[in-house]
């Protein structure tokens, strides 16, 4: 047999955390995109999701937190495995207050 699970935003999203800049909720975050970069920096230093988009004609290879604050990626092109710049990393950041 197969299970199906479906996730509402409400699953996925955090309601309230504390982390070392504070307290912050969901209503207090904030989408940044970093176009043609390696990585994506979240000026409230604290991350809280990230993804990395290729080009059509590469794929991910890495996605991940490298640093306080910062989200890292790669890709690779499909043909000759070459290393390719991310086209952008969106990263979700708290906004603290």
């Amino acid at each position: 047999t197969t299970e199906i699970y479906t996730l509402s935003l409400h699953d996925a999203l955090p309601i309230c955390m504390t982390g070392p800049a504070g307290t912050f909720s969901t209503s207090n975050v904030a989408q940044n995109t970093c176009n043609s970069a390696t990585s994506c920096q979240c000026s409230s230093g604290v991350v809280l999701a990230g993804g990395v988009q290729c080009a059509s004609d590469s794929y991910i290879t890495n996605s991940y937190p490298s640093a306080a604050g910062t989200w890292s990626g790669s890709c690779e092109t499909w043909q000759t495995g070459a290393v390719a710049t991310p086209a952008s990393i969106t990263i979700t950041c708290a906004v603290t207050n």
